[in-house]
Order: C-alpha cells, then sequence, then structure tokens
C-alpha cells in the first residue's frame, strides 16, 4: 500500500484516524467526510504529500494551525463543519485552490481570505449570516454564494 495516491474513508464511522497513514507517502487525496472526528487527528499535517483534503461533516470545530504544513494542499474541503469562525490557519495555506466552507456556521471571514493568490474556488454556499457582512473585493475564478432561504 505504500504507492497508494488517493484513499477514501467516507462514512466509516471513524473518531479518529491510524497515525499508520503517515506512512503512505504518496498519498495525494484523502477523503474522511463524515465521520465523528470532533478534532482533526495530529496525523493529518504530517501526511506532507497531500495535495487534497475532504473532510465534510466531521463535527470539527476547528482547524489546528499544524495545518499549515501541508504546503502542497491546493484543495481544502470542510463544509457541514460547526467552525463558527475561520480558522486562522487558513489564510496561511497559500497553495490553496479550490476552499468549500458550505454552511459551517461561519459569521465572520477576515480580508486575510483575499490575500490567497492562488485561490480559484471559494464555496460560501448557506452562509447568508456572513455574507450580509462582508465584501468579497476581487472575486476569485469560481465563486458559489447561495443564501439560505427562510
Amino acid at each position: 500500500m505504500e504507492s497508494l495516491t488517493e484513499l477514501h474513508l467516507d462514512n466509516c464511522g471513524l473518531h479518529t484516524i491510524p497515525d499508520s497513514l503517515s506512512q503512505l507517502t504518496h498519498l495525494h487525496t484523502l477523503y474522511v467526510s463524515f465521520n465523528k472526528l470532533g478534532t482533526l487527528p495530529e496525523v493529518i499535517p504530517k501526511m506532507e504529500s497531500l495535495t487534497e483534503l475532504h473532510l465534510l461533516g466531521c463535527d470539527l470545530h476547528t482547524l489546528p494551525d499544524s495545518l499549515s504544513q501541508l504546503t502542497h494542499l491546493h484543495t481544502l474541503i470542510v463544509s457541514f463543519n460547526k467552525l463558527g469562525t475561520l480558522p486562522k490557519v487558513i489564510p496561511k495555506m497559500e497553495s490553496l485552490t479550490k476552499l468549500h466552507l458550505l454552511s459551517c456556521d461561519l459569521h465572520t471571514l477576515p480580508d486575510s481570505v483575499g490575500q490567497l493568490k492562488n485561490l480559484q474556488h471559494l464555496n460560501l454556499a448557506w452562509l447568508s449570516s456572513l455574507l450580509s457582512s462582508y465584501s468579497l473585493g476581487s472575486p476569485p475564478f469560481y465563486l458559489r454564494i447561495a443564501l439560505a432561504l427562510p
């Protein structure tokens, strides 16, 4: 399994991710969506070859600063989590080209998101409370905004 490049562990009832995954040095894409992680397992920032990370619906309340160690990460999907505020680490992730924050209970979005030079896809669907108070400035190449209907 050392040559594995993509791994899907979606909806497996996981509460954590085994440290042994850090041995998958060629792993580029990791899907762990719809597991009850609660916090980001410490092994993920050690997976330096990751370019895509999918963490939809994992009951995450924050993302650790150590996530910035993933210098090759270009896709981060953290939709349907309970973030509340944008984790401080995201503006530090300069190689991001795609960021999905659908329905994350965000109330603010720091201006520093606009400094992500490589960002091309930003999905903020179902964040009406956020969008009423935020100016997006120059939009990325692809911007999807859908406001929740009452």
